[in-house]
Formats: structure tokens, C-alpha cells, sequence
């Protein structure tokens, strides 16, 4: 096979793959990359079109084992260590995941995405100075951003230093007023230290911005006790309550920040029936990730 056939096979299962929006068509998509991954198996290409084939699918583990196949060609793709961590990833396998991820940054240090989904992880093993140091690399990529401002003060928070944490947060917020994750990072390194009415400030900051932001909902209600004359808290988290574009965690969250506001207030049977819901959407809400790598 000459070496333009070779470049235009690869093309056009790159392009094929990934322009199938329909779930028929992502079906069809995978039939046919597995017809071509089994023409070319020295070309790791198809291996990688196929899983991501099969990502969009919803077949994970058998993404994880058509991308291991592509990595076998080529195990020097980052690309490839990527979607081979994010196949990991969506399974619940993290270890494997952290693996993956991690030789994907070793052969491509500006993937931030990576760095930051990584850092998430060592974070939940308690593994905080790997931790840091992903989100200060990450951070480093386009550090004159409000976002790298954001990092380097998750960064800080998870080595102990929750001044310097502030600080940045501070830098962020005079950065980008208009910043909900600013205001309600600030916010949650004010309630840490426990600054309440600062930080209620800071949560009422982010709520303007964005209404529904339901960490800072919850936030708020933990700031302070609630009395039966605090009304207008309440009307306003019915009203996004109400709202059809809460994910299950969002609603959870909401629950959970009515009913102890609710609970504050000795209204306990409405307490629990928010404190109810909300343990009903836990146990029925699906594995929520971080935007998609």
C-alpha cells in the first residue's frame, strides 16, 4: 500500500468517525471502522476512529480495548493514551485512568483538559501534591487567564496555603467580575475560614451571575441559621427548583439546600420532603464527569 493511500485511508476514517451524530449512525459507524481496522492492522488510525466510535456509543470497555490495540501500533499517541484514559475513565476505572492520563501529559504537557481531570482524581486518592502539581501545570498553559488564576488557588487550597488560595481567587474575581466559578471559589475559601458573612456576600455575588449555580445555593444555606421570616430565600430557590434544565446533581443539591433552610426555619415536614427528594435523586442520578476530554 503506497504511502498516499495510506494518508487518504487515514483521513477518511478520521472524518467519518467523527461527523456520525445520529445513534444509528455512530452504530453504523462502528460496523464499518471495524471493517477497516481489520484491513490496515499496521496503521493505528482506524483502531482510534473506532473507539471513538464506540465511546460515543456508550461501550466503554469495548473502546478500552480497541484504543489498548491502537497503542500497541502507536505508543507514542497521545491522542491515543487520552481516549484510552477517558474509555478507563468512564467506567469507574480509575487507576487504569490515572495511568492513561498520565502518560498522555508526559507526551503532550499543554493538554489542560487532561491536567485538570487528573488533578481531580489524585485529588479524590488523597494524593494532593500530584494534585497541585497538575493544576499549577495546567495553569502554566495560558497563565494570564482567569481560569489558571482559579487553578493556582485549587492548587494552593490543596497544599494548605488557603491565604495564598484567597489571594488568587481574589485575582480572579478583579480579573473577571463577571465570573460565577471566581465569585463562588472566593466564597468557598471565605466559608473554610469560616468568614460566613463574607463568604454569603461572595455566594450572593455568584447567584447573580448565574441563579442555578447550586453549590452556591447550598453554600448559602450553610452560611447562617434561617428564620421564619427569611421568606425570600426560599421563593427564590422554588423558583429554580422549578427549572427544567437542572441536572441531577444540581436538583440534588437544591434539595438538600431547601430542606436545611426549611429545617432552620422548623418547618421539619418539609424538611424532609426536600431532604427525601433529594436522597432519591442520589440514588438515581448517573456518574457525573468533568467536561469531556
Amino acid at each position: 500500500m503506497d504511502r498516499h493511500r495510506i494518508r487518504k485511508l487515514r483521513k477518511s476514517n478520521v472524518n467519518a468517525a467523527f461527523n456520525c451524530c445520529s445513534p444509528a449512525g455512530r452504530r453504523r459507524q462502528s460496523r464499518s471502522c471495524t471493517r477497516r481496522s481489520g484491513w490496515t492492522p499496521d496503521i493505528s488510525t482506524p483502531h482510534q476512529a473506532l473507539g471513538a466510535a464506540l465511546m460515543q456509543s456508550g461501550r466503554f470497555a469495548d473502546a478500552s480495548q480497541i484504543l489498548l490495540r491502537a497503542l500497541a501500533l502507536r505508543p507514542d499517541s497521545a491522542a491515543a493514551w487520552r481516549q484510552v484514559g477517558a474509555s478507563y475513565d468512564r467506567q469507574n476505572l480509575h487507576q487504569p485512568a490515572i495511568e492513561a492520563y498520565r502518560r498522555a501529559v508526559e507526551l503532550a504537557p499543554k493538554l489542560g483538559n487532561v491536567l485538570c481531570r487528573l488533578g481531580e482524581l489524585y485529588t479524590m486518592y488523597s494524593r494532593m501534591d500530584e494534585a497541585s502539581d497538575c493544576y499549577e501545570r495546567a495553569a502554566d498553559i495560558d497563565p494570564d487567564t482567569t481560569k489558571a488564576r482559579l487553578l493556582r488557588s485549587d492548587a494552593r487550597m490543596l497544599q494548605g496555603d488557603i491565604s495564598d488560595a484567597e489571594r488568587w481567587a481574589r485575582e480572579a474575581v478583579a480579573l473577571e467580575p463577571a465570573s460565577n466559578p471566581a465569585h463562588g471559589t472566593l466564597a468557598g475559601l471565605l466559608y473554610a475560614q469560616g468568614r460566613f458573612e463574607e463568604a454569603a456576600m461572595s455566594f450572593e455575588a455568584a447567584l447573580r451571575l448565574d441563579p442555578k449555580a447550586a453549590r452556591c445555593w447550598h453554600g448559602l444555606a450553610d452560611c447562617r441559621k434561617f428564620s421564619e421570616s427569611d421568606n425570600s430565600i426560599l421563593d427564590r430557590m422554588r423558583v429554580v427548583l422549578q427549572r427544567d434544565d437542572l441536572n441531577d446533581a444540581e436538583r440534588m443539591t437544591m434539595h438538600f439546600a431547601v430542606g436545611k433552610v426549611y429545617d432552620d426555619c422548623g418547618d421539619y415536614a418539609h424538611a424532609m420532603e426536600h431532604f427525601d427528594r433529594r436522597q432519591h435523586a442520589a440514588g438515581a442520578r448517573p456518574q457525573i464527569r468533568s467536561g469531556q476530554l
